[in-house]
């Protein structure tokens, strides 16, 4: 049988939960270019900000690296890492997005003060 599916399923959970918050930094882009006021935008940010852990939260995965028995371990560091990057990424874009659409709202300066 093949082993890696069943022991590594959740990474592909891990990395569905890693896109929730991209995808809703996108939403937020659009709303804000489409002048949507700040009642619509701001629940949406919250859930954004919710969901935003569970991007890098795959980088915890790693603790895995070793679990199937007989298999190299270089296999299992790039199978996790190359999820890890991913979901990484989709983290990092969507905080990117997310200041944006707060700076425009808000102002350069407010943003600035914040960081």
């Amino acid at each position: 049988t093949d082993q890696t599916g069943a022991v590594f399923t959740f990474l592909f959970w891990n990395l569905f939960l890693a896109w929730i918050p991209f995808l809703l930094a996108l939403a937020m882009t659009g709303l804000d270019r489409l002048r949507a006021p700040g009642w619509l935008l701001a629940p949406v940010g919250v859930v954004w900000l919710l969901f935003l852990p569970n991007a890098p939260y795959i980088l915890t995965d790693f603790i895995h690296v070793g679990a199937i028995p007989g298999a190299p371990q270089w296999f299992d560091v790039l199978l996790i890492g190359s999820f890890a990057a991913t979901g990484l990424l989709l983290g990092l874009a969507s905080l990117l997005l997310v200041h944006h659409v707060v700076a425009r709202r808000l102002g350069a300066v407010c943003v600035g003060l914040a960081a």
